[in-house]
């Protein structure tokens, strides 16, 4: 994930995120290795609004692993009952 420039490269080639999963994406990297939960990835990517609800980051995690396609399974984990963390080791080769 190049931050800087906005894009994320899987196998060479560039995939295309929307600018919500860009942004969760990015928290993510950005605390790699940390468990983010779901109230903090919801103040510090949708505010603090009050109609926002937890399922949100859910939904939106499932279509960031959608993207991610077979990478999702060893990059994005879920930590059930907390939140979500990025796992910043190399896939295991094939």
């Amino acid at each position: 994930m190049h931050l800087r420039h906005r894009m994320v490269m899987l196998d060479g080639q560039a995939i295309t995120l929307s600018p919500m999963q860009h942004r969760l994406l990015a928290l993510l990297v950005e605390h790699a290795g940390v468990v983010v939960s779901r109230a903090s990835i919801l103040a510090q990517i949708w505010g603090h609004r009050p109609e926002t609800r937890p399922r949100t980051v859910d939904v939106h995690l499932n279509l960031l692993r959608r993207r991610l396609g077979t990478y999702a399974d060893h990059y994005l984990e879920t930590v059930i009952g907390v939140g979500y963390r990025f796992r910043p080791a190399f896939p295991p080769s094939n």
